[in-house]
């Protein structure tokens, strides 16, 4: 379970378009989510003080035999209610799985809650990122002392897989 903080949204009306959004991967690099898995969303209604009834399930997914081709990220994108619209809103992710392992990989991203004035179809992110972390920029080590450093000892070429998570070509340097 992974559980977020409390969040301060009194002031937001249902009219503000309010939207809870993330990605999901089933799998990743690991292993794939068995059947009987899933990946569970949950919102908190502040105003409800049993912990065991504040909780509500909002989106779910149930795990399936992924094919090692499938690394796409999905969007989810959940409008808040008015219910959850009050300060001390919470979320968590519940990953149900198989407890025999590290297994039952699931994948979150871009986790995002903000208003939306385009509504759902407002699913455009200007953003270019690394996709894996980059290899040394040292040819033959890690990391090195100061004193022992060398220019020579630089890579002439490095290579990085990037992802333009926008819909416009974006320019980027290092």
């Amino acid at each position: 379970t992974l559980t977020s903080k409390p969040i301060r949204l009194s002031g937001l009306h249902v009219s503000d378009s309010v939207y809870f959004s993330f990605f999901w991967q089933a799998m990743g690099r690991g292993n794939f989510p068995d059947t009987q898995d899933s990946l569970l969303l949950q919102f908190k209604n502040p105003s409800i003080t049993n912990d065991t009834i504040a909780w509500a399930n909002v989106w779910s997914h149930a795990g399936y035999t992924a094919l090692p081709t499938d690394t796409t990220f999905h969007l989810v994108m959940i409008r808040v209610g008015a219910a959850y619209l009050k300060d001390g809103f919470q979320f968590r992710f519940r990953n149900w799985a198989t407890t025999s392992g590290n297994d039952d990989h699931w994948n979150i991203d871009y986790v995002y809650l903000d208003k939306r004035p385009f509504g759902i179809g407002d699913t455009i992110f200007s953003d270019v990122a690394f996709v894996y972390n980059s290899s040394s920029l040292l040819q033959n080590y890690t990391a090195m002392p100061w004193e022992q450093y060398q220019p020579s000892e630089m890579k002439t070429n490095l290579n990085f897989f990037i992802r333009n998570n926008d819909t416009a070509t974006q320019n980027t340097t290092f």
